[in-house]
């Protein structure tokens, strides 16, 4: 028997965010923001049956990289100090898509676009 592994959705918050008019509002409130995209994706992922990955930007903070695992199919990565969403996003693409995997990745960034499209991602 032959098991299918789920598709990989990868998206790139900030930039969702910032592209999405509704998710921040008139408010700005970024927190809140997160908060609505993360709620979107867990219930999208759900139903797609996905594993997602929302990565955001930590580049101009001092902290580690982290990871939040919400569920099953489900992660958060904040990136490291000095490192941008776009590259951990390229390198994830990448290696889920030598792995043997359906990778979809969410973002307007041209030039993470060609990327994307070069490793083999859609």
């Amino acid at each position: 028997m032959i098991i299918k592994m789920r598709a990989q959705l990868i998206v790139d918050g900030y930039n969702v965010i910032n592209c999405w008019p509704e998710l921040l509002g008139s408010s700005n409130d970024l927190e809140h923001a997160r908060d609505k995209l993360i709620h979107i994706l867990l219930e999208y992922g759900a139903y797609e049956k996905y594993d997602v990955t929302l990565v955001f930007d930590a580049l101009y903070t001092k902290s580690a990289q982290s990871y939040e695992q919400l569920n099953e199919h489900f992660e958060i990565v904040y990136t490291k100090k000095k490192e941008t969403a776009d590259s951990y996003i390229e390198r994830l693409a990448y290696r889920s898509v030598r792995e043997g995997r359906e990778v979809f990745v969410v973002t307007s960034d041209g030039a993470e676009q060609s990327a994307i499209l070069g490793a083999g991602a859609y």
